[in-house]
């Protein structure tokens, strides 16, 4: 077994080195996806650089999800209302949207303009405008909703929920 003492960031960068190698690719499903999203997270206190990577590549992936289900809204899942995306949804990809706010907030306390720089990244306006959002909230009031990687993990990969709307 691999003991970590407190505090050691040199095995920390290490081990999240290994996990990039496994992840070395464009996420193929939600579970990867959202593993991608976690290691992200992970490495913005160790290498934001890395971070700021990561979090490109699921940005890139979810801008292309987040297109596809405005084409699919109303069909199987509703993540449109009047055209605009929900914020709260039923669905996994609207909790993965959710999470990358999140993400990009609590990136925003070590890399400002990496932050910035992703949010602008998304393509719907609504979606970045709240990412938006949630950096400034993390810089004027940081250590408040710091991301719940349990929440993540509960709902990616996307399971089917029904839209009670």
């Amino acid at each position: 077994p691999i003991f970590i003492g407190r505090g050691d960031k040199d095995q920390a960068a290490s081990l999240l080195a290994e996990a990039t190698v496994l992840l070395h690719e464009m996420p193929a499903n939600a579970s990867k996806l959202g593993a991608q999203l976690q290691l992200a997270q992970s490495y913005s206190t160790i290498d934001a650089g890395q971070s700021v990577a990561l979090m490109q590549s699921v940005i890139l992936l979810t801008n292309r999800l987040i297109a596809a289900a405005a084409v699919l809204d109303g069909f199987e899942n509703h993540y449109l209302k009047e055209g605009e995306w929900m914020k709260r949804g039923y669905t996994g990809l609207s909790n993965l949207v959710n999470s990358i706010e999140q993400n990009l907030g609590s990136l925003a306390r070590i890399d400002v303009e990496g932050a910035r720089s992703l949010s602008k990244q998304l393509e719907r306006p609504e979606i970045r405008l709240m990412a938006q959002l949630e950096i400034a909230r993390n810089l004027l009031c940081p250590g408040t909703n710091s991301v719940n990687f349990s929440r993540i993990n509960r709902h990616y990969p996307a399971r089917r929920h029904i839209n009670p709307h």
